[in-house]
């Protein structure tokens, strides 16, 4: 009896332990988090894939019309395998970009813009079908109200997309007076790309940067200090809607770009007598390591 009884509690242990991965789902720590960065070396990269990182190239362009023949070679380019897997971002910004959200619905340019988006992305789709597609930066953000409206607009774009890469990058610091903000408008913000996510049926990995966003006059490019970073990765895990939360995240830069702009902020961050490129490999690392241990720690 003592034997069957045991074996009866185990299978209940069981059962309860499937129940709660059905129900909560996967762990914070096994949830994928893509890198998106052209700056870095091969050392760098093996150290951040040990720690579970995976990497994608950001397909980005801004002309102000589809060059179609020209757009195939990028996709070629960036992704030479034809059974390549994994996620594939567009980057599409500019003139275009800015029809998409200025210009009025009913207006030949704009029914232009959408169109052609939408061809981009079925070509895509077409030319690397083993991938999941979308586009850096849509759905629009939340920050301006007219936003909402804009992403109704764009229904037929949001439709072919397989994931939402929203773009949540922080304008102000952390500790400062408007960062106390930070973390409410990323429950918002989240909270609405969830609910389209769950509206079209599409996952949403929003993108992050380790920066300050260039936008802010004063403070533009300074690096986020590392508990704030954290802080911001939590923010964005423990948004939920209708219990679900964002399918993964994907890590972008270019610093190694702008610290060659001569940016006072970066060029102050760099020690003395320090290179910029053994101090920014240094630098992904340490955020990296510190970016999978808050997650698997919440």
């Amino acid at each position: 009896m003592k034997k069957k009884a045991a074996i009866a509690i185990q299978l209940i242990l069981i059962q309860l332990v499937v129940f709660t991965t059905l129900s909560f789902g996967q762990s914070k720590a096994d949830l994928p988090f893509y890198i998106c960065m052209s700056d870095l070396d091969s050392n760098t990269k093996q150290a951040l894939k040990q720690d579970g990182f995976m990497f994608n190239t950001l397909l980005d362009w801004y002309t102000p019309t589809l060059d179609e023949t020209a757009f195939r070679a990028r996709v070629n380019q960036a992704f030479p395998d034809a059974n390549a897997t994994g996620i594939g971002v567009l980057d599409w910004e500019g003139e275009a970009f800015n029809k998409l959200r200025l210009v009025d619905a009913n207006n030949p340019d704009y029914q232009s813009a959408l169109a052609q988006y939408i061809k981009a992305l079925q070509i895509a789709k077409s030319m690397r079908p083993n991938m999941k597609w979308g586009y850096y930066a849509l759905p629009f953000g939340i920050r301006d109200a007219n936003e909402r409206q804009w992403n109704k607009t764009i229904a037929p774009l949001l439709q072919e997309c397989d994931i939402f890469f929203p773009s949540l990058y922080q304008y102000y610091p952390q500790s400062s007076t408007t960062g106390d903000n930070e973390s409410t408008y990323v429950t918002k913000y989240i909270t609405e790309m969830l609910r389209l996510g769950a509206k079209y049926n599409k996952m949403v990995m929003p993108f992050v940067w380790h920066r300050i966003y260039i936008n802010n006059k004063d403070k533009a490019l300074t690096l986020i200090p590392l508990k704030d970073f954290e802080i911001r990765i939590i923010d964005i895990m423990n948004v939920k809607y209708k219990g679900k939360g964002v399918d993964g995240m994907v890590w972008w830069s270019s610093d190694t770009f702008y610290y060659k702009q001569g940016n006072d902020n970066m060029n102050k961050e760099v020690p003395a007598g320090t290179d910029f490129a053994t101090y920014h490999a240094a630098l992904m690392v340490k955020y990296g390591a510190s970016i999978k241990s808050v997650l698997a720690q919440n």
